[in-house]
């Protein structure tokens, strides 16, 4: 009887240690170096225009923080489309398994577009996103969000075919609606 003692307690130490050791892997720089290195080919990959991101904290469990995020356009020059302070990213893992990705609150500070009109009439934010014929349904995770909120964000948009230049600051925002797909 010690012997099968002696070995639970050394399998309940175990189990801990390595439960522990875990928990503060996911929330080390090394995951969210990784993870900060993957959103960037991601999401630079999905708009075909250059993304960085200046760092990412947080718990990979349960949400995370990313902070200094840029997207820049390429045309005429390497001019910044979009940045934003940081963006909070509060989820739920568990839905990943009937295929939804669940984000209970998405937390925009500080966002600022950047919308440029050629003299042509070109606007550069209709050449940001694509529009592609894929059906949602397709997609390997279909992503619900219940809460969206914006603070003081900027909205610039310079005009060469009209020689405007507007620029509206201090915009925020709060959205809530259903753990669902919003019909909009």
């Amino acid at each position: 009887m010690k012997r099968r003692n002696k070995f639970l307690i050394v399998i309940t130490v175990v189990t801990i240690g390595i439960s522990i050791s875990g928990f503060y892997f996911l929330e080390s720089g090394y995951v969210h170096q990784k993870i900060r290195l993957l959103l960037e080919e991601q999401v630079a990959n999905q708009i075909n225009k250059p993304v960085s991101i200046g760092w990412i904290s947080g718990n990979v469990l349960s949400g995370i923080e990313i902070g200094q995020v840029e997207i820049h356009d390429l045309l005429p020059e390497k001019t910044r489309f979009f940045s934003t302070d940081s963006v909070e990213l509060k989820y739920r893992l568990w839905g990943l398994l009937f295929g939804k990705f669940l984000v209970t609150k998405l937390n925009i500070k500080r966002p600022e577009f950047n919308i440029r009109v050629n003299e042509k009439g070109e606007i550069n934010l209709t050449k940001l996103f694509l529009v592609q014929n894929h059906d949602v349904s397709s997609s390997i995770f279909q992503p619900l969000i219940s809460h969206v909120r914006i603070e003081n964000g900027v909205f610039n948009l310079e005009d060469k075919m009209r020689h405007l230049k507007v620029s509206i600051s201090g915009i925020s925002s709060s959205i809530q609606g259903p753990l669902t797909r919003w019909e909009h």
